[in-house]
């Protein structure tokens, strides 16, 4: 499959939602973790700036991502932004004294 052409803070937020965790930071880079996996890996996030295709592919390898799984992350997400949350119906009835 063609690479996606995203910016690095797109590939950030897909591989945190993906179950890495931010371990630490240095200028622009990005460190990310996933314990299970047992892989650190860099992702460069630098202001709206697009990964070129190497670059989005030596981050996607080591953290055992594919292109696939890459944009059903994204597209999750954009189905079901964290902002946008279902509203919640109350199963114990409000009392006001």
């Amino acid at each position: 499959m063609k690479l996606p052409r995203v910016t690095g803070d797109k590939v950030q937020k897909a591989l945190l939602r993906a179950g890495f965790s931010h371990v630490h930071t240095k200028g622009s880079h990005y460190f990310l973790y996933h314990e299970e996996k047992n892989c650190l890996v860099t992702v460069p996030v630098h202001s709206g700036a697009v990964l070129a295709p190497k670059t989005l592919k030596s981050i996607l390898s080591p953290a055992q991502i594919t292109v696939d799984e890459l944009i059903a992350v994204q597209k999750s997400h954009q189905n079901n932004p964290a902002g946008k949350r279902q509203a919640r119906s109350l199963s114990y009835p409000c009392t006001h004294s």
